[in-house]
């Protein structure tokens, strides 16, 4: 939604005013589905270097440019985000409780739920607190030698 709105919308009309031109695109190779849905005049050189988001990284890092956050979540983005996965709230909270607990602060003072169907981040913190409770009674139960 955002991506489409703040960011492709406003790119496409600056570059529709400026009639024939290319434009660059970071698609990795491993994203040949984007590639496809791709316009003549983009072009995606990571593609056309058969380089893969892992290839990406690596190389990002072998420059010196290396950052935490792209080996704990698969994809980024902004951390208000809605429409991230449950995979991706459950890291936030784990590894950026300051951000969660901002979160958690604003849906408090929220007049709308945090997710379409009604899901609210204090359900989300719930949900994710007994995952975490059952996740410890396993650990202990096997420690204990039960099984």
């Amino acid at each position: 939604w955002c991506n489409s709105r703040l960011k492709i919308a406003p790119a496409n009309k600056y570059f529709n005013k400026l009639g024939e031109h290319k434009r660059y695109i970071g698609i990795a190779y491993d994203e040949p589905n984007r590639y496809k849905r791709l316009e003549k005049n983009f072009i995606a050189p990571l593609y056309n270097e058969k380089m893969t988001e892992k290839d990406c990284l690596k190389y990002l890092e072998e420059k010196g440019f290396y950052y935490e956050i792209h080996h704990r979540f698969k994809r980024t983005g902004c951390y208000l985000c809605p429409k991230q996965s449950l995979d991706s709230l459950r890291t936030l909270r784990k590894y950026y409780p300051d951000l969660w607990g901002g979160m958690l602060k604003l849906d408090e003072d929220s007049p709308v739920p945090f997710k379409a169907d009604g899901t609210t981040v204090h359900d989300l913190e719930k949900r994710f607190r007994n995952e975490d409770i059952e996740n410890e009674r396993q650990i202990n139960f096997f420690n204990k030698g039960v099984i």
